[in-house]
């Protein structure tokens, strides 16, 4: 289907599997000649000039100069990957009350963004119509050259199939088998590519984030409620339901609070926003200390808020802050025993606190996990515009492979 995520630059770009290696090298090195590409990769220079020459035609490469030559002979020319030549939208409106939306380049750069207040927790259909005429308004005001966009890209907080581009269920929008992929591109006659939100962040760090430095990695995403993606080999692992990753279901203490999925225990009803705030007003409540209601708390509770008055002294913030960092973990621990990873990259409310919660997770995570491995705990480096560059990594991933 047109509107699922099936390889729709294939046609126009002719790709081949030597082609990407060639462009591979090319976009890893700044500068590199035709001689040194063939050399690395094995293939004849004929071939190498006949797959530069369709990248040059395809705009994604262009001749730079003349570098210097290794053995006094003719100068070689010198190549340069161009990651203006297209570019990819992202959109995200996993909040509910905004919609984000940015055109990014080849290399992940955003080139324009725009975050629009919008509420998106109506019915599908209302829901779905705002998101379009946002794209159109975007596409008519911001994009330069809408000829050049390769697809639009959003990762979405749920349980998708991408690839049939369906919204299996959304609970925090009430959304239930919507094809969505399909309705975007009756509007736009765009590729669509959809995953779950987490799966499209993990896919971004491995991109464009810290998770280039790893081949195997799992990203946890503690924002709304909590997920993870697994990067295996450099590549995503969806599981045989596109269900992989369901982290924040995991059991960590049966006889814990209730989860919104209607189980207990599940490591979202310990470590989530919304979960630590009613272990507050719990604690409140049965401490009798509604007199003296801490100022920190409020509706809208972060997990940077909480570190920020256990920083300053206060004994509830600190209470609350070890028992995160002990439930999580243990969830860390599960997961390195049972995938080995080199690394555990966390987003969403945790990522930009200080060293303190990582210090403190490294340490539980040692004391459950079998082996005590030495992994990498590290917050995310894809910063603020993060949501909308993992949906922009989903239609990059498309477009760089087979």
């Amino acid at each position: 289907m047109l509107y699922s995520n099936s390889s729709l630059s294939q046609n126009k770009f002719n790709k081949t599997a030597n082609k990407l290696n060639v462009l591979e090298l090319i976009r890893n090195n700044p500068e590199i000649s035709r001689a040194i590409i063939a050399r690395m990769t094995g293939l004849t220079k004929p071939t190498v000039s006949l797959l530069v020459d369709e990248l040059i035609n395809d705009q994604l490469v262009f001749e730079t100069g003349t570098g210097e030559s290794s053995n006094g002979g003719r100068r070689p020319t010198m190549l340069r990957f161009n990651a203006k030549a297209y570019s990819v939208i992202g959109i995200n409106f996993s909040a509910g009350n905004c919609f984000d939306i940015a055109e990014v380049d080849l290399e992940g750069n955003i080139l324009k963004f725009l975050s629009i207040e919008a509420n998106l927790f109506l019915e599908p259909d209302a829901a779905i119509k705002i998101v379009k005429e946002q794209i159109k308004d975007f596409f008519m005001k911001e994009v330069s050259n809408p000829s050049k966009i390769l697809g639009i890209g959003a990762g979405l907080p749920g349980y998708i199939d991408p690839l049939n581009g369906a919204v299996k269920v959304m609970y925090n929008f009430g959304w239930k088998n919507i094809n969505f992929s399909e309705q975007l591109y009756q509007a736009f006659q765009l590729p669509i590519f959809i995953d779950n939100e987490a799966n499209a962040l993990a896919l971004a760090e491995s991109i464009l984030g810290v998770g280039k430095n790893y081949n195997n990695f799992i990203y946890i995403d503690i924002s709304s409620g909590v997920g993870s993606g697994i990067i295996i080999d450099k590549k995503l692992y969806n599981g045989s339901r596109n269900s992989a990753g369901e982290v924040g279901h995991m059991i960590i203490d049966r006889n814990g609070p209730l989860c919104r999925c209607g189980k207990r225990g599940c490591l979202e009803s310990l470590v989530a926003p919304y979960a630590l705030k009613q272990r507050l007003d719990n604690i409140i409540t049965a401490e009798n200390k509604k007199n003296n209601h801490p100022s920190w708390i409020k509706e809208n509770l972060s997990i940077s808020l909480i570190i920020k008055a256990a920083s300053s002294g206060d004994q509830m913030a600190q209470r609350i802050l070890d028992e995160l960092c002990h439930y999580l973990g243990i969830a860390i621990s599960n997961l390195i025993n049972i995938f080995s990873p080199e690394a555990i990259i966390i987003g969403g409310d945790i990522s930009d606190t200080d060293e303190q919660i990582f210090s403190s997770l490294k340490k539980y995570y040692k004391d459950y996990s079998l082996f005590g491995e030495d992994v990498d705990i590290i917050p995310t480096t894809l910063g603020k515009h993060a949501g909308v560059l993992s949906s922009a990594s989903l239609v990059l991933r498309d477009f760089f492979s087979l």
